[in-house]
């Protein structure tokens, strides 16, 4: 699978930034910082898509899973998610992030197809003092025009919220 280029990694409801957001450069199944070159993790070919790994200072690793949106159907009565083959050329993916260690607690426990919500719960509150992290989500942008695009609108938004705001501090006085 081709899967190669820069790319940006936005956590959970990050804006385009293009002076803070994460760029990477993805090639032959090596992950370098886009800014600085630095080798940063690898990435590997996976049945349903792309995942990035990248190292953290304390040996654990941060994953990034690359998949395609699911679309949805109708089977059986029930609505239903059907995963849709991986498209290793297209402009954005949904990213889950997670890290080795807290996937590997996962995989350990067993089925429970009954857990409560407050089960659930508990049991997220001790992976997060655990791990100090729990499964999130972002997206994944390829580079090209329509991500500086976003970028500026964000930053014309930006703008604007300053301009009001010291208007509204200057009504106030």
């Amino acid at each position: 699978m081709e899967f190669e280029g820069r790319f940006w990694l936005l956590w959970e409801e990050e804006p385009i930034h293009i002076d803070r957001t994460r760029v990477y450069d993805i090639r032959d199944g090596v992950i370098r910082d886009g800014r600085s070159g630095a080798l940063c993790g690898t990435c590997a070919e996976v049945e349903n898509g792309i995942d990035l790994r990248f190292s953290k200072e304390d040996g654990d690793y941060e994953i990034a899973e690359i998949r395609m949106t699911p679309t949805v159907t109708e089977w059986g009565g029930k609505f239903v998610r059907v995963p849709k083959p991986f498209d290793p050329t297209a402009s954005t993916y949904p990213v889950t992030y997670t890290t080795a260690k807290l996937e590997a607690h996962r995989t350990s426990l067993p089925a429970n197809d009954h857990e409560t919500i407050d089960e659930e719960t508990d049991r997220l509150d001790r992976e997060l003092e655990t791990f100090g992290s729990l499964r999130t989500y972002g997206a994944m942008l390829r580079d090209g025009p329509a991500v500086y695009e976003m970028h500026e609108r964000n930053m014309a938004d930006e703008r604007e919220c300053l301009v009001q705001e010291r208007r509204k501090q200057f009504a106030a006085v």
